[in-house]
């Protein structure tokens, strides 16, 4: 009840300054706020999540005065914990009913426990996990916490785990911190005889509780607690020794008891204080190396427990004291060296912040331009020097030296490593008890997850990556600064960018430069970022291909309507919530989750990411009745409608087949010549008529024309190549893939693609003279893409999608090697405009290319300007056309002054040799049947690049990436044997 008054009170007054700074109409400044363009309703929603955040914020200062002024703080210097509550405020501002999943300490499925027998170890009831980390940096001591039993050494190495239910099948949980890479899984081991349940939970309430004070962690399921229920898990700390034979002998748990209650006495005893005093520095030095380095606690202070670095048996403080004729203090002090929380230290002041991003832009310039003067590194050296003097002020420290008399504290017997292992137990119980979560969803959707760290990945908000902590990452932040090791081995900051980082220059462009692998691999980032893409196109698949079966008669226009109504964000969100989602997503609360369309969003992600793993984990099928079931599961018809889609109504015309129509009709015999170049015969020849029939007119021969194909195979197309590129190229993030998938689905790719396939001499036009006038256009027309999109879905609906796949592998994804060694994977305009940026001064707007229309005869002429003047003068049949022709004749013209042109150039030098490029390429321009056959994985062994004279380019081409677990098996093989 006090707090609840607290917070009310805190809220009253915040309301009462944003009341005065709203009159005073610094409301929209501070929140900067741009309504323009918005609608009614839209301006009211921001307005209000706007009052919102400026009464959060305004509250958070006041919760930090309080806890500064709090009269049991130990010292100013020091941060506490208190239940529900971050360093800054309250931990959740979430309405209630988002007030659900892990981020709220709530499992779907979990109910009361049958509680244990106290003095007993329940063989019957418990089975017994040791926890193990790899690596263990960081987690494994040079000087252990030790206990001495029967004059034996006891030396501490973790945690054991004492579940209800059986965890043999849990993935192992993967998180980062300190910049390294962790990953946490258990050891079936024998239930140790040496313990009770009432001793086990003794201790893991003191370490957890008394100690750490994790005041917002619980191990009792949700919904209960001690009186109805028993713990989820039960803490064994393992104390262990190697006996003569070798085999490791735990520790019992009574005897740690005995050991913490040996060593629960004050520090210094006030009967030893003149004693102490008294001693020479030898004598000093030896009586406080056994305190270095060990915790102490203050029973009743805040924080209750801090790190041992150094005591002295007085302090700078103390002599002036008592050079001012005051009384010298009795007691020796303890000397504690910790660390300000981020968001109170320099990093986070808004000066600081925007003086590193200006450095950071300077920085970029300075690189990127060939005209650097000595004005610009004089401004990069003043804000080099700005930045410094922040740093380096008094009040904004990083590192800060407390001192504390050591009166009143109490020793524990414990070193820092049982609380840095300790506080891995937050994060790691909940991906336990998360996992043991999805069999509640499993049984509502009818199978259970062969990999299970799918649906744990999809679940997974990009929010939340980082927030590795716990429930409450200042409560664990705060206990590892003030219980955690001092001294602790930091990773390489770029394993983590690796992983995490999206934007970028030069990350874009060195990732962009990597060929695919040859085998699928797991990605090894984390987030469901990547899953959201694939499940997309997954999601996109399955309603079109029905939506075309179900309605023969719409067309293609509608056909797109209905689709989008079925695969926009808000129905994508309330079919998460019905199939109980948002019971499973992990997100990290802030500021973007004020809005109801942040959660809906980041539901409808959510589904779409479930779909991919339940693609990727059980197929395409499963994925499809799956979807049904969650979208039509409470009307019988209409699922039964959905999931039987009548045959296209020309199969439907002849069910075995229509090649005896082929005598009759002279166009139709004319695609025997087609069938026979590409290897493939259809056994509804008329639907291939009807992909090459770019007709206005219906007539009977082919019921209609190609659009309706077309809309079909567009999407085939973009499942397919997505699905490709999500498993084969592990280290590239979603918007990286889509710039990939970009290449392959342009018009100007598929436009090349239908002519060598030689479509252009087949389609059907409504005059005789239209064949002619159709082979004279460019590759790259719009018609020649929308053919071959229809042949793509004539050819799954004749075949199946295995046809459509191998075809992809053939005409589709060795051109990705061409367009990756020759970083053509951005159009000539983008990459001009990107050049110009990189030219910008800092305080200036960009120079941008400006395209004029010189003329209009026959064919559109394009003059390329700036303010240097012209660059570029080229023609096209189109304004775009030759916007493109010019944009691409200036970059050729102008590579001396272009820097990131010689940067993209250097990346694909220094990754790949000259001799291979060259190799590479040819086979590409050459349709090398090697090349070709390694795309489709015909023998599985086939090796996707045969020059040996730069290495394996999968190899070269992810050598400054550590290489992640491959996937178990390859590309299935296909026994088709046409395309």
């Amino acid at each position: 009840h006090r707090a609840r008054f607290k917070l009310v009170r805190q809220r009253h007054r915040a309301k009462k300054q944003y009341d005065d700074l709203k009159a005073k109409g610094r409301v929209d400044r501070l929140s900067g706020l741009n309504v323009d363009g918005m609608s009614e309703a839209q301006r009211r929603e921001m307005e209000t999540a706007v009052r919102k955040i400026t009464i959060r914020t305004l509250c958070q200062q006041q919760e930090v005065e309080h806890k500064m002024r709090h009269p049991q703080k130990l010292n100013p210097h020091l941060w506490y914990n208190e239940p529900g509550e971050l360093n800054d405020g309250p931990r959740c501002y979430c309405k209630p009913e988002y007030q659900v999943g892990p981020s709220h300490c709530k499992y779907e499925g979990e109910s009361a426990i049958p509680k244990c027998d106290p003095h007993s170890n329940n063989p019957n009831k418990l089975h017994h996990y040791r926890i193990c980390v790899l690596p263990n940096t960081n987690y494994s001591a040079k000087q252990p916490s030790v206990i001495m039993y029967k004059n034996l050494k006891y030396e501490f190495e973790g945690f054991g785990l004492l579940s209800h239910y059986k965890l043999d099948d849990l993935p192992p949980c993967k998180f980062h911190r300190y910049n390294i890479f962790y990953k946490v899984h258990l050891v079936p081991e024998p239930l140790p005889p040496n313990f009770t349940v009432r001793s086990l939970d003794l201790l893991s309430d003191f370490v957890m509780y008394e100690l750490l004070e994790l005041l917002d962690e619980t191990l009792y399921p949700s919904g209960a607690d001690e009186a109805t229920s028993c713990r989820c898990f039960h803490l064994y700390p393992r104390f262990s020794r190697r006996g003569h034979d070798g085999a490791l002998e735990l520790l019992p748990a009574w005897a740690i008891l005995q050991h913490l209650l040996d060593n629960s006495g004050l520090l210094i005893e006030p009967d030893c204080l003149d004693s102490v005093l008294r001693m020479s520095k030898e004598e000093w030095r030896n009586f406080i190396d056994q305190w270095r380095g060990q915790l102490i606690t203050y029973p009743g202070k805040k924080p209750s427990t801090i790190r041992v670095d150094q005591v002295d048996r007085c302090s700078a403080a103390a002599s002036a004291a008592s050079s001012d004729g005051r009384d010298k203090p009795t007691y020796p002090y303890v000397i504690h060296i910790t660390q300000v929380p981020l968001k109170f230290g320099w990093q986070a002041e808004n000066t600081y912040r925007r003086t590193l991003k200006s450095y950071f832009r300077e920085q970029y310039m300075i690189v990127f331009n060939p005209r650097v003067g000595a004005e610009q590194r004089e401004k990069l050296q003043h804000l080099r020097e700005k930045m410094r003097v922040v740093e380096e002020a008094p009040d904004k420290r990083r590192e800060v030296t407390v001192e504390m008399s050591a009166e009143g504290f109490r020793r524990t017997g414990l070193r820092p490593d049982v609380t840095q292992f300790a506080l891995l137990l937050p994060h790691f119980l909940s991906f336990c008890r998360l996992h043991r979560s999805i069999s509640a969803l499993e049984s509502r959707i009818g199978y259970v997850f062969k990999d299970k760290s799918l649906f744990h990945q999809a679940m997974t908000h990009p929010s939340s990556i980082r927030s590795t902590l716990g429930l409450n990452s200042d409560h664990v932040l705060n206990s590892m600064l003030n219980c955690g090791p001092r001294l602790l081995e930091y990773g390489e900051v770029r394993e983590i960018r690796q992983a995490t980082r999206k934007h970028g220059l030069a990350y874009t462009v060195n990732v962009m430069s990597m060929l695919p692998s040859i085998l699928e691999k797991k990605s090894p980032i984390f987030g469901n970022d990547r899953l959201e893409y694939l499940g997309d196109a997954v999601v996109e698949l399955i309603v079109t291909t029905h939506l075309f079966y179900i309605l023969p008669e719409v067309s293609e226009g509608h056909l797109d309507a209905f689709r989008q109504s079925l695969v926009m964000n808000a129905h994508l969100a309330l079919l998460a919530r019905r199939l109980g989602l948002h019971c499973y997503l992990q997100y990290a609360h802030g500021m973007d989750f004020y809005l109801d369309s942040t959660f809906m969003h980041a539901y409808s992600d959510a589904f779409e990411a479930f779909m991919a793993a339940v693609y990727l984990d059980g197929g395409l099928a499963l994925a499809n009745r799956i979807f049904a079931d969650v979208m039509w599961g409470s009307d019988p018809s209409c699922l039964r409608v959905w999931c039987t889609p009548p045959p296209h109504p020309i199969q439907l015309e002849y069910p075995d087949g229509d090649r005896h129509l082929l005598p009759q009709h002279p166009k139709l015999k004319k695609l025997t010549r087609l069938e026979r170049r590409i290897g493939m015969e259809f056994q509804h020849i008329r639907l291939l008529a009807q992909s090459l029939s770019y007709t206005r007119r219906f007539n009977q021969l082919t019921l209609g024309n190609n659009q309706r194909l077309e809309h079909l195979g567009d999407t085939l197309l973009k499942f397919v190549t997505t699905d490709y590129l999500f498993k084969h190229f592990p280290y590239h993030h979603e918007g990286h893939l889509s710039i990939l998938r970009n290449t392959m689905a342009n018009k100007y790719t598929q436009g090349q693609v239908c002519r060598d396939l030689g479509l252009t001499e087949f389609i059907i036009e409504d005059t005789p003279a239209a064949p002619s006038a159709l082979l004279s256009l460019d590759a790259d027309s719009k018609i020649f893409a929308d053919v071959l999109e229809s042949f793509v879905g004539a050819v799954f609906v004749d075949k199946d999608l295995t046809w459509v796949e191998r075809l992809c592998q053939v005409c589709f994804f060795p051109r990705l090697v061409e367009f990756i060694l020759t970083q053509e994977w951005n159009d000539p305009k983008s990459k001009l405009q990107q050049c110009c940026l990189t030219l910008r001064d800092r305080d200036s707007k960009p120079e941008l290319a400006r395209y004029v229309l010189d003329s209009c005869t026959g064919g559109q002429q394009q003059s390329l300007l700036s303010n240097l003047g012209l660059f570029s003068q080229r023609s096209g049949k189109s304004v775009k056309v030759a916007q493109m022709n010019a944009a691409k004749n200036a970059l050729q013209q102008n590579q001396d002054s272009f820097p990131v042109l010689q940067f993209h150039q250097q990346v694909i030098e220094q990754r790949y040799s000259p001799s291979l490029r060259a190799s590479m390429l040819a086979k590409v321009y050459d349709n090398d049947a090697a090349l070709v056959t390694a795309f489709t994985h015909v023998d599985g062994d086939t090796p996707l690049y045969q020059e040996t004279d730069g290495g394996d380019l999968d190899d070269v081409g992810e050598a400054s990436f550590d290489d992640e677990e491959e996937a178990a098996d390859a590309d299935k093989d296909s026994s088709v044997d046409g395309v």
